[in-house]
């Protein structure tokens, strides 16, 4: 299971498009539980939903843009 960081500002789609986010990732869940409180602790296996880019993530963790992220998960759809 992969380790992913969505990161964008208030608004912009992850916590909407996490579930389709999380499958396309293949990831066991999601973490969005630092929202309210800025407090946050990646968890590993897991889709992780921020507001800013971390910095100094191991390697085996995949960080990327909301936008970015969007957009894999648009070139990803088949429409039948």
């Amino acid at each position: 299971m992969k380790t992913v960081i969505v990161y964008g500002p208030p608004a912009s789609g992850k916590t909407r498009n996490a579930e389709a986010l999380r499958a396309l990732y293949k990831c066991k869940g999601i973490n969005d539980e630092g929202k309210a409180t800025g407090m946050f602790t990646i968890k590993r296996g897991y889709l992780n939903l921020v507001i800013k880019r971390p910095s100094g993530q191991p390697s085996d963790v995949r960080v990327i843009h909301i936008s970015d992220a969007l957009a894999e998960l648009a070139s990803a759809v088949t429409y039948e």
